[in-house]
């Protein structure tokens, strides 16, 4: 947990720098990513990093509806 997550946060500073660290109300980083996959690239990186990589899983709210198209599939590339 604590140690991906600031694992995460030199991760950001190497590829971002600084000012990328900066985290909102809830402790999240919001570095300047091109698309979602760059984020979850982040993430994995720094879970491999941390050593939790057999520990860790990432999921994903499949039903969350920003990402659900009108055709009924899920987009995870609508912001780029």
């Amino acid at each position: 947990g604590c140690e991906v997550y600031h694992t995460l946060k030199s991760v950001i500073k190497q590829k971002y720098g600084q000012d990328a660290c900066n985290v909102g109300d809830e402790g999240g980083f919001a570095p300047s990513i091109q698309s979602n996959y760059e984020g979850t690239d982040l993430l994995m990186e720094a879970i491999k990093k941390a050593g939790y990589e057999k520990e860790v899983k990432i999921g994903m709210d499949v039903a969350a509806s920003e990402f659900l198209t009108k055709d009924g599939r899920y987009d995870l590339d609508f912001k780029s």
